[in-house]
């Protein structure tokens, strides 16, 4: 009789061991295991235009500029990580959140052709002379930017960040270039018009630099909004190459004297690597061939 109570205790711990068993997720060759998030890391490269907004001013008092333009260009390293799974949540498995640290290029120029007045006492003569005003705008920043994703297809995402970035170089230039070279005097002579060098008199030169110094009163924090849309081009299934367009529209101005802001477009590509592990998918393992050797 003891026998039997004691073989019918085994048989219901076995019984409950293998219920348990059962319920766990594990990986077996029949049943692969629990499913992993794709989270990837990625490397992106931008190049486009950047665009004035607004007015920009140098020490000339009534030099201002507007409507300047710029090539300008983006590096950034990221991260994103898919919200759900597709057995959780269909809507959610297509929507990633992630955040990207980026370098980038906001540098532009402006220019205007103005006419003043000119006296030249050697001649004894005041006639109207031609001259292009510049200016040359270079800034950098570097910056976070988190965002969402949304797939609505395997190959077609877009992207809404808010960029938070700060301003650590920032430079304004002044180029004033004469236009008129060559001018005909009441007399009929025909003279030349130069600019002599600051640093040789005798030294003809057609262009000068008025000022070139950093930007007052700047605003180093910067915020924007950054939509993107583009594509995914699956090279395997855990590289994808990821061409797009971005635009840049930022919510301050980037002096506190004008209304002056920089927007700026990209095309990028993004290069990104999955690193989700394989163990979603049940690899047996590889067993040691058996070597039977004769005495």
């Amino acid at each position: 009789m003891k026998a039997i109570k004691y073989l019918s205790i085994i048989n219901l711990l076995c019984l409950l061991f293998s219920k348990s068993l059962l319920g766990y997720n594990f990986s077996t060759p029949l049943a692969p295991g629990p499913k992993i998030k794709d989270n990837y890391l990625g490397i992106l490269l931008g190049f486009g235009q950047n665009i004035q907004n607004g007015i920009s001013v140098v020490d000339c008092g009534n030099c201002q500029f507007e409507d300047g333009l710029g090539f300008g260009y983006t590096f950034g390293f990221g991260y994103e990580k898919q919200v759900a799974l597709e057995d959780d949540n269909k809507f959610l498995s297509n929507v990633f959140y992630g955040a990207m640290l980026h370098l980038s290029n906001r540098n532009f120029s402006s220019s205007y052709r103005a006419i003043e007045q000119q006296d030249f006492p050697e001649y004894n003569v005041s006639f109207p002379v031609m001259y292009r005003q510049t200016n040359e705008i270079n800034i950098m920043t570097a910056g976070l930017m988190p965002y969402v994703s949304y797939n609505p297809i395997k190959y077609l995402f877009v992207r809404f960040g808010v960029d938070a970035s700060v301003v650590f170089n920032a430079n304004t230039k002044h180029i004033m270039e004469l236009v008129d070279r060559r001018k005909t005097l009441p007399n009929g002579e025909v003279v030349d018009i130069y600019i002599p060098a600051s640093n040789n008199p005798n030294r003809r030169t057609y262009s000068t630099v008025l000022q070139d110094s950093p930007i007052e009163n700047l605003n180093r924090f910067q915020l924007g909004l950054v939509p993107m849309i583009g594509g995914n081009i699956y090279f395997t299934d855990k590289f994808i190459c990821s061409p797009s367009f971005s635009y840049y529209t930022p919510f301050k101005n980037l002096v506190t004297t004008t209304d002056l802001s920089v927007s700026a477009w990209r095309l990028n590509v993004e290069f990104k690597y999955n690193l989700a592990t394989d163990d979603r998918i049940y690899r047996s393992p590889k067993k040691k061939p058996i070597v039977v050797r004769r005495r």
